[in-house]
């Protein structure tokens, strides 16, 4: 999971924190740039990927509860995972059936 906000969002969290100029602006590029996604998206299977906005919404962190749960007691339901891979684990099985 990785939860995205409005640039304008993150940095008044940021700067209510008491982070400092260079650190805030480090995450604010980050978010714009959408780093912690592609890096999510480059380590596990597209599949298993989800965004959530975090942006402070009316009723947005119990939406996002809600989600969470269903896909927590949909994914026990189907037996705890099986058959989800991620990156490293889908690169060993191409190689070994010779795909890679």
């Amino acid at each position: 999971m990785v939860y995205t906000c409005p640039n304008e969002t993150l940095y008044q969290r940021l700067a209510d924190r008491g982070y400092e100029g260079n650190k805030i602006t480090e995450n604010v590029t980050a978010e714009i740039m959408q780093t912690v996604l592609e890096e999510t998206r480059e380590s596990y299977a597209e599949e298993i990927v989800v965004v959530l906005e975090s942006g402070g919404e009316e009723g947005e962190i119990e939406g996002n509860v809600e989600r969470i749960v269903g896909w927590v007691d949909r994914w026990i339901e189907e037996g705890a995972g099986k058959g989800h891979e991620g990156v490293e684990d889908r690169e060993e099985r191409e190689e070994l059936e010779g795909r890679a």
